[in-house]
């Protein structure tokens, strides 16, 4: 996975800064109390959407590292609130992260993007939600666990990408498109996890190789495409994502 991203690789080491520098509290760093380990395809997957949009459009705004940090506070927020760990601190962390986010927007011209974003991460937390009820209640449907994918991973995947294009200024077709991407490489990539719904990985990746390939030709959109690949053999060869190497 690292090599994939590596015409990206300034890009997330400057969005990386930004998020790291809002880490710090005067009590200390945060994972002092709680962990932030992630494996690399689920630290990197989400602004490297919104990246990759952003300069397979030619961006280069600065405001690009900003609102792939928006995204990224999104993401670390949405897992720390799920770990069993005591539970004032994921609470905490989370609200701390969330008001990063809505921060970050305001600073960096992105409140046009206030209510898709908020929609998502209620829609995240809902899945949450779900999750604890099948606890006890059994597992859904596969119609019913896809939902749930949906909204957990994809949803904010596809908004990702959907901001980079909207950064590039690209129309509101291309950037619907560009959504479209995002969200199938999304659901892609959470399916590849389930092994009772691997076997929807193709089709997930097929509809967002339809659109990729129809976007500019250059180094970061090849890497989306090489993504997109990416996950398609990991699935293939292991029946699922977790802890595939990156």
């Amino acid at each position: 996975m690292d090599q994939i991203l590596l015409p990206i690789l300034r890009e997330l080491e400057a969005t990386n800064h930004l998020v790291e520098k809002e880490m710090w509290l005067k009590a200390g760093h945060i994972s002092q109390f709680i962990s932030l380990e992630f494996e690399a395809p689920e630290k990197y997957f989400y602004p490297a959407q919104l990246i990759l949009a952003a300069k397979t459009f030619g961006c280069e705004k600065d405001q690009v590292h900003a609102l792939a940090a928006v995204v990224q506070f999104i993401n670390i927020a949405t897992r720390v609130s799920s770990y069993n760990e005591p539970p004032a601190f994921p609470v905490l962390v989370g609200d701390y992260l969330y008001t990063k986010f809505f921060s970050f927007l305001c600073r960096y011209g992105g409140l046009e993007w206030l209510a898709p974003l908020s929609h998502a991460i209620c829609m995240i937390h809902e899945a949450g939600v779900i999750r604890q009820q099948w606890r006890t209640q059994g597992t859904g449907s596969e119609k019913d666990q896809l939902a749930i994918l949906e909204k957990e991973t994809a949803l904010l995947a596809g908004e990702a990408a959907a901001i980079g294009s909207w950064l590039a200024g690209q129309n509101g077709a291309t950037t619907e498109m560009v959504r479209k991407a995002g969200f199938n490489l999304g659901m892609g990539w959470a399916v590849g996890k389930e092994p009772s719904l691997a076997h929807l990985v193709p089709c997930y990746l097929s509809n967002a190789k339809e659109v990729l390939t129809h976007l500019p030709q250059n180094a970061f959109s090849q890497a989306w495409l090489d993504m997109l690949i990416w996950l398609g053999r990991i699935t293939e060869s292991s029946g699922q994502l977790r802890g595939a190497l990156a």
